[in-house]
């Protein structure tokens, strides 16, 4: 962002003069450029009255109206004639332009000037000398032609009158003189035809009677382009008086023309330079360059400008103007060129006038300028933090773009807001009152991390900076914040910290873990070491259905040892990642068929029976191994808590959600107390159970599987009514 004293600085850099004044016209700043035209120190013109400039050249009027026009909000725009602090006369072009805050508030005025004095004392004298001419064409009573001499064997042998005004028709005694020839008109005048033959390169003055016209006439030429001549008409004495104010007007014009600090310039059609003024910047000789092309002067880019500015003039459009660049004694220089066309009787353009202005220097500091501020506005546009610029009255008066992509509000919404803090979530930092305490002076810069809330309502983090902005005397005009986007950084930490909880948690769910799994794992291999060892020592004394039952127990308690092992390798392997799995088209019918075959010998020591109703047809997409641990866990849980001649069965429901199939493991056993029900698959439960033939269990292996039904897509749900059973439903995607 540009600050206060860059700005300052380039306000005193420009040459146009600067005034701003409150809105009852005390003035409050000038720039170098005021000090140096009007003579008035900064300090002695700030708090006065603007009045102290006025030279009682305008009138009252003209003050009103400029008044009204500001104090309505509205650019006013003229031309001023002020005293400076000598009396000696400025003329300024000023453009007084109201301001305004960001409420649209009218807090004072902007006065931006051009010294156009100069200017003014130029214009003046053209306006008079145009005015002269003008009125010496249509009002004077001397006659004016323009005229074409024939020329034959390079001598003039006639004079075609090509255009005349109205005083010649009267002189010559007769109407519509265009097209007649002197020797037609005066038979006599051709004795001096002789003396005419330099008259389109050359003034020529004579003095002549005209028998046939019966009048004295003075008859004096000066060459047009394109072989033409002005010839002038008119009785012997008012002719010299009117012709010693001509001679003074064009003497006056000349000098006008050949001093000023511009360069003038006329060319033809083709481009051809026909005149030319003595251009202080222009260091050759004049003769070298007239008859060269105007064109000659520019690069191609520049030419093409020119021509394309030129081909605008038709109709109503006369004048044209441009900016280009021009090789000046071996330096580039800037010009600004004003080019009007010059229209024959016939509306045809005959010739160009051109006056070019030099203003390298103010074109050097505008573009010095505009680079600058183009440096400064992409380095804080392309900032990855966040700049705002809020003023002592809590408006924003800056916003850069990374603010308008974080909080999603456009520019134009930042600068209508009445509170630059709508965007916190809330001010438990207080920064509000912080913000207050800076502006009061008992606060410097600050900073302070806290949650943003965004025009589409969603929440980032963010940190703030806040530092004041002083001016040279100390006090705070503006505040500048700057907010960098740390949601990532923020959600980092928050994770860190729920990991550090889940891993907390874990540590103590390990432990649990153990703990049941240690005390639950050896009751099984004390029954089959127990009973082993009988069969070891004694095997001779036990009859067929003695040994029979015994290994049937040494079965069973195996059985139940590796399903409390491979529940907890199948956990330790979930809680390091390495589950992997892949997903494709499973019979559930087929899976269960195994799991019965395999705890066959289980339910056939509770005289349970085992029931599959699932139709042969359907098919499931899940990982295999997944799904077979899954209904294996719950197949087992089903015998466990199933008393004796008790039925489990697996059947097919419809389920809730559409192109899916639940599977359901159902039991009639002693069902699941209703405070169980809510902690079932949470793993941080362990809750160890006891069947109904007092096996042991830890429901590990529920809390895994639903975890392997959800990373499949699908859901693990449970019903039950303690003494009737319990339902378990897999919902999985339909193959």
């Amino acid at each position: 962002m540009i600050s206060h004293n860059e700005l300052l600085f380039a306000l005193d850099s420009t040459d146009n003069i600067v005034v701003m004044t409150s809105l009852d016209g005390v003035i409050t700043y000038v720039n170098k450029a005021f000090e140096t035209t009007y003579g008035y120190r900064r300090d002695e013109v700030v708090g006065a009255k603007t009045s102290i400039l006025k030279s009682g050249h305008h009138t009252k009027d003209f003050y009103r109206d400029l008044w009204d026009t500001i104090t309505n909000g509205e650019t006013w725009e003229g031309d001023f004639l002020n005293h400076t602090r000598d009396k000696r006369e400025v003329w300024e072009h000023t453009k007084i332009s109201p301001i305004h805050n960001q409420r649209r508030q009218l807090t004072g005025f902007i006065a931006v000037s051009d010294n156009i004095t100069t200017k003014r004392i130029l214009e003046q004298q053209i306006q008079e000398e145009q005015f002269l001419l003008n009125e010496l064409v249509a009002n004077s009573p001397v006659a004016i032609t323009i005229a074409q001499p024939l020329m034959v064997n390079g001598q003039v042998d006639d004079i075609i009158v090509l255009k005349a005004n109205p005083v010649a028709g009267v002189i010559f005694n007769r109407l519509g003189l265009t097209g007649m020839r002197f020797r037609v008109l005066m038979p006599s005048f051709a004795n001096y035809f002789v003396q005419l033959d330099s008259i389109t390169s050359e003034k020529q003055a004579l003095e002549v009677y005209v028998p046939e016209l019966a009048k004295h006439l003075s008859f004096r030429t000066f060459p047009l382009p394109n072989g033409r001549f002005c010839a002038l008409f008119y009785d012997v004495t008012d002719y010299k008086r009117t012709i010693a104010a001509l001679q003074e007007s064009e003497e006056r014009y000349s000098s006008l023309v050949e001093d000023t600090p511009a360069l003038i310039c006329r060319f033809d059609n083709q481009a051809n330079i026909t005149y030319v003024n003595k251009f202080s910047l222009i260091n050759r000789k004049l003769d070298d360059i007239i008859g060269q092309s105007f064109y000659s002067f520019f690069d191609e880019a520049s030419v093409r400008i020119i021509q394309k500015k030129l081909s605008h003039i038709k109709g109503h459009v006369t004048t044209v103007d441009f900016e280009v660049q021009m090789p000046v004694n071996n330096q580039v220089r800037w010009l600004k060129w004003v080019v009007r066309a010059l229209f024959d009787a016939e509306g045809k353009i005959f010739d160009y006038q051109a006056v070019g202005v030099d203003f390298t220097d103010f074109k050097m500091a505008e573009q010095a300028l505009a680079e600058n501020r183009n440096m400064l506005n992409s380095i804080v546009n392309n900032s990855l933090i966040g700049v705002m610029v809020v003023n002592v009255r809590n408006e924003i008066v800056f916003v850069n773009s990374r603010m308008v992509e974080m909080f999603l509000y456009a520019e134009e919404e930042f600068y209508r807001m009445q509170n630059p803090h709508i965007t916190l979530v809330d001010d438990e930092n207080g920064i509000r009152r912080r913000f207050t305490d800076m502006l009061n002076h008992e606060r410097d810069s600050f900073t302070a991390e806290r949650e943003y809330v965004r025009k589409d309502g969603t929440v980032f983090w963010g940190s703030l900076y806040l530092s004041p902005v002083r001016d040279a005397g100390g006090e705070i005009r503006e505040v500048v914040a700057l907010v960098a986007d740390i949601d990532l950084k923020k959600q980092f930490e928050m994770r860190l910290i729920e990991d550090e909880k889940k891993l907390k948690a874990l540590n103590a769910t390990k432990d649990k873990l153990f703990s049941i799994i240690a005390h639950d794992i050896k009751n099984p291999f004390n029954a089959i070491l127990g009973f082993a060892s009988l069969l070891h020592a004694q095997l001779d004394d036990f009859s067929k259905d003695e040994i029979r039952v015994f290994i049937e127990k040494i079965l069973e308690a195996g059985e139940n040892t590796y399903k409390l092992l491979e529940d907890l390798l199948t956990w330790g392997r979930s809680q390091l990642g390495k589950l992997s799995m892949k997903v494709v088209s499973n019979s559930p019918r087929a899976m269960v068929d195994e799991i019965f075959h395999y705890y066959t010998i289980l339910a056939q020591n509770k005289s349970i029976q085992l029931v599959n109703a699932l139709p042969d047809d359907l098919c499931v997409m899940a990982d295999t191994d997944m799904l077979k641990f899954v209904l294996r866990n719950l197949i087992h849980n089903g015998i466990k808590f199933t008393n004796t001649h008790g039925t489990v069965e697996c059947r097919a429901q419809s389920a809730n959600t559409d192109g899916r199939v639940a599977i359901a493991v159902c039991d009639n056993g002693i069902g699941i107390r209703p405070e169980k029900l809510g902690v079932l698959f949470d793993i941080s439960a362990f809750l160890s159970t006891t069947g109904t033939a007092n096996e042991k269990g830890t429901g590990l292996g529920l809390s895994l599987s639903k975890e392997m039904v959800e990373k499949n897509g699908g859901n693990l749900s449970v019903v039950s009514e303690v003494g009737k059973g319990t339902t378990f439903l897999i919902e999985l995607p339909v193959a």
